[in-house]
């Protein structure tokens, strides 16, 4: 029997609502990660988890596989400050000089240990001082080298070096290393295997990935020996959601118990962790970030949840899509309903960045060329107001290129870190530009000559 399809008799039926696991997914093939995993876990284990892609080595992507967590590392430094201060082996209010006089010249005499956890030392967010490849412990950096400058405490400013004068205060308390610290106050509570140790980190992390003109580009990266406080502990998704959920456990973050200074009108910041009103909830929460890595966790202590997802693929040109798509996801797991932002892989400003300088290049090319043709034939004087202006543009053109990571702030090593593609296009373009300098001084020079002794 036939039967008659119009459009009246026709049910369309709703698209099926998308999960957090295709959000996760759909993220990665927008941003060419080459892989990520995700997880919402509570006592009884994951609610949901997505692992997919390939790690550094290109061996498939495992809930065992290493991420570097950055930032997130600074809620364990707190945690363990926490825990020896709940033990009575650490007193919070004391001041940092007082427990380590390796760090007076640091921090002004009245900042206490308290102040460098919520960020109010007055230490600046100096680069140049931090994500350093090296195996000195903390204790030892803050010994030899020379200290910051810095403000007086009271206003927040996030600063990492809070945080490596934190494990140096903690290396202090326990004289112990810190990979010890970690196992023992964080990792057997939590059940969650965390490497905060150099040679282990090197043998176990494999290569992570920085955005290179839009495509990922393996990156080996190096421990900062005295960075594990602030940044550099590694663990797979399994510690990091195990970590997670310990920490989303603690009655002092469920019961409100902790102190927390005001960031923003909607934000605060507490135990090495963000606090916000998220859908009615108290959500605390940190991003982390090291050139080729990311990381997230959201933890809810009102039903001892804990959100984690880390990703193998980073730049710095990037955070934008990274910090909205875990604020979209971290949103979404607590009861808002928002839209999946757009998330597009970093390739404008270096590929623009690149077509400038070429056109730049090539018009230099030319204007070389020009010069060895007009010398014969053009006036003398005008030739030569040519090629001193030609040689001055290009040698200010390269100069600005060369220096121009003093513009933002960072040391060249800071910016080829992180933004490869950036540091490549000014290097390129600072080296060909002087060198066209220089043929437009050799050309002038040439034309500046008598006729009769000209260089041939």
């Amino acid at each position: 029997m036939l039967v008659a399809c119009t459009p009246a008799s026709i049910a369309v039926a709703d698209p099926p609502a998308r999960g957090p696991q295709d959000d996760v997914e759909e993220f990665a093939r927008q941003m060419r990660i080459p892989g990520i995993a995700a997880r919402l876990v509570d006592a009884r284990g994951p609610q949901w988890e997505v692992t997919t892609g390939l790690d550094g080595r290109d061996d498939k992507l495992t809930t065992s596989t290493p991420f570097v967590w950055g930032s997130v590392s600074k809620s364990a430094a707190a945690a363990i400050a926490t825990g020896l201060a709940e033990s009575d082996r650490l007193d919070l209010d004391t001041a940092v000089r007082e427990v380590l006089p390796e760090g007076a010249t640091w921090v002004d005499s009245d900042v206490t240990v308290n102040d460098l956890i919520h960020h109010i030392s007055g230490l600046p967010h100096d680069v140049s001082l931090t994500d350093v490849p090296r195996s000195q412990s903390a204790r030892e950096v803050v010994t030899t080298t020379k200290s910051p400058e810095h403000g007086s405490k009271g206003a927040f400013r996030y600063s990492s070096l809070n945080y490596l004068l934190l494990q140096a205060v903690i290396e202090q308390v326990t004289g112990d290393a810190y990979t010890r610290v970690v196992e023992r106050e964080i990792g057997t509570p939590s059940g969650a295997r965390i490497t905060a140790d150099t040679p282990q980190f090197t043998a176990v992390v494999p290569a992570g990935y920085v955005p290179w003109f839009g495509t990922p580009r393996s990156t080996n990266l190096e421990a900062d020996g005295a960075g594990f406080g602030y940044g550099y502990l590694a663990g797979s998704i399994e510690s990091l959601g195990r970590y997670a959920q310990w920490l989303a456990r603690s009655p002092s973050l469920r019961d409100s118990r902790i102190t927390a200074v005001q960031t923003s009108e909607n934000a605060s910041y507490g135990p090495g962790l963000y606090l916000e009103q998220i859908a009615g909830r108290d959500v605390w929460w940190h991003s982390g970030a090291v050139p080729g890595y990311f990381t997230h966790i959201a933890l809810f202590p009102d039903t001892g949840q804990a959100l984690v997802l880390a990703s193998n693929r980073y730049g710095e040109l990037e955070s934008n899509e990274f910090a909205a798509f875990a604020r979209y996801l971290m949103c979404k797991t607590a009861g808002d309903q928002l839209a999946a932002p757009p998330a597009t892989p970093a390739a404008k400003l270096p590929v623009l960045a690149a077509v400038i300088g070429i056109s730049f290049i090539v018009v230099g090319a030319f204007g070389v060329w020009r010069m060895s043709r007009r010398c014969k034939s053009s006036p003398r004087r005008k030739t030569i107001a040519v090629g001193v202006f030609g040689a001055s543009f290009y040698v200010a053109l390269g100069s600005a290129a060369w220096f121009a990571h003093l513009l933002i702030g960072v040391p060249s090593t800071v910016l080829s870190r992180w933004t490869p593609d950036i540091a490549f296009v000014l290097t390129a373009l600072s080296t060909t530009t002087f060198v066209i300098a220089v043929a437009m001084t050799i050309g002038t020079i040439r034309c500046a000559a008598p006729t009769k002794n000209r260089i041939t």
